[in-house]
């Protein structure tokens, strides 16, 4: 890889959020058959269930699946918050994978204070300040026009994703596909829901 391709290579990701002076809430712990099963209960106090939907599901045996579950706060995916799990009578056992709990204390009221597409916006003002403050890298002759031109089969998602600071926050996942000198490429960024 060499330097003029410092935003754009393969899968960029740029956290886009505030800083927080906050007491972790949020916390990663191992899916266990008390915080996951199948009638989608957990063990953790009322208000802080672990909740999944099926994103995949494969028969291994007759009666026997590996199911892939995708945890959920108030419908909204959690990032990286995947389990796998065997289904057997109705049952799940052997569970594989990471849950976060605590995410009431952290997200409580998932309604978005700015849209996707001004989310979408704000990858773009990025991409732009970022050519403008990298001087190493040769520019890339981005201008709003050209981002805008350029963008195609863009996707902007609702994820609750805890940051490096064990914070629980709404975002949207935003990503598209542009050319970098010819050469496809798709920026992932990951911006606040909230304060943008």
């Amino acid at each position: 890889m060499n330097s003029k391709k410092f935003c754009l290579n393969a899968i960029t990701f740029a956290l886009v959020v505030g800083a927080s002076g906050h007491a972790m809430a949020a916390q990663k712990v191992a899916a266990n058959g008390a915080l996951v099963n199948k009638n989608n209960v957990s063990s953790l106090a009322a208000g802080n269930a672990i909740k999944t939907k099926e994103a995949k599901r494969i028969q291994v045996a007759p009666g026997k699946f590996k199911v892939k579950l995708q945890q959920t706060h108030n419908g909204i995916p959690v990032w990286g918050s995947a389990i796998v799990v065997t289904e057997q009578n109705n049952q799940y056992s052997e569970h594989f994978g990471d849950v976060v709990t605590g995410l009431n204390t952290d997200v409580a009221d998932t309604a978005a204070a700015i849209s996707a597409k001004q989310a979408e916006s704000i990858t773009s003002n990025y991409l732009l300040q970022t050519q403008a403050l990298n001087a190493n890298a040769p520019s890339l002759g981005l201008t709003a026009t050209k981002i805008a031109k350029n963008k195609r089969n863009a996707k902007n998602d609702q994820y609750i994703y805890v940051d490096q600071s064990g914070k629980a926050r709404l975002v949207y996942h935003v990503s598209y596909v542009m050319d970098e000198n010819g050469t496809p490429t798709r920026p992932n960024y990951i911006v606040d829901a909230k304060s943008g």
